[in-house]
């Protein structure tokens, strides 16, 4: 009886250390993913003198498909796409208008094959990607002006689950 009880204990041990092991795993993937749409981002600045966005509103796309309306670092729930939400960066809110950054680096430009999406991507855990296309606008607690409708700045994001905070990469 007490041989299964330890038994029963060092397996419980074993398994929350197994999840740990998972999430920090899967933060590493969100982390190296988002460097490589930075890297995609860099290289689309470079060839067009700003980064991809078209609109003066303040929304961003995300990779469970949609626009979702920013707050705090793209918090908020995502509004439900037509049609609904999607699986990745290719599907948006408004009817017909393609994910600017999907259409930026990936469909028009081919500085990536493919969008890399979260390994969860769900309504909970997703990246996003919020330009700075006009105005004054705070990314990563910066402030950065944008004139003429030109993208010059942008927020790349993360939910990381093993710390359980937001991550971003911003330019500037």
């Amino acid at each position: 009886m007490i041989v299964i009880g330890v038994v029963g204990i060092v397996s419980v041990i074993g398994y929350e250390g197994y999840l740990n092991t998972q999430k920090t795993a899967r933060d590493g993937k969100r982390k190296a993913d988002l460097e490589t749409i930075a890297q995609a981002l860099e290289n689309y600045r470079a060839d067009f003198g700003q980064y991809p966005g078209r609109d003066v509103w303040v929304k961003c796309d995300s990779s469970v498909g949609g626009y979702i309306l920013c707050t705090d670092r793209c918090q908020a729930k995502p509004i439900t796409c037509t049609p609904p939400i999607g699986s990745d960066w290719s599907y948006t809110q408004v009817p017909g208008a393609p994910s600017d950054l999907n259409q930026g680096l990936v469909v028009n430009n081919k500085y990536l094959v493919k969008l890399p999406v979260d390994p969860v991507n769900n309504t909970q855990k997703f990246y996003y990607y919020l330009p700075n296309c006009a105005g004054t606008l705070t990314r990563c607690n910066k402030s950065t002006t944008c004139l003429n409708a030109v993208c010059c700045a942008y927020e790349l994001g993360t939910y990381l689950e093993s710390t359980n905070t937001w991550y971003s990469i911003c330019n500037p």
